[in-house]
């Protein structure tokens, strides 16, 4: 996924784009092992983060899950939206298209 959002962003113009990756159930998984536990992956997150990409954690996994949120690497209050499943529809209703990677 990390690969396919670094691609995309090569075909983008640069501060023409508002990228979400909107992360609820299994997904918050990236953040919570992937990055904690590879340096790579870690990397590259920070890359996207630094080219504008924003990552937006859903809260309900979180609290169903009992994850706190400094279990989540670079992860901060800002990052959190209600709803994972709510914030796509928002971000749809807004305009934005949603591709399921």
């Amino acid at each position: 996924m990390l690969t396919n959002v670094s691609n995309h962003l090569t075909v983008l113009t640069p501060g023409r784009f508002d990228l979400r990756i909107v992360m609820h159930g299994p997904g918050v998984n990236l953040l919570r092992f992937g990055a904690r536990n590879d340096p790579q992956i870690a990397a590259t997150i920070d890359e996207l983060k630094l080219a504008g990409v924003r990552f937006e954690i859903c809260r309900i996994t979180l609290t169903r899950g009992n994850i706190p949120l400094s279990q989540l690497c670079d992860a901060s209050e800002e990052d959190i939206v209600p709803s994972g499943v709510g914030r796509l529809s928002e971000l749809q209703m807004q305009g934005y298209a949603y591709i399921k990677i």
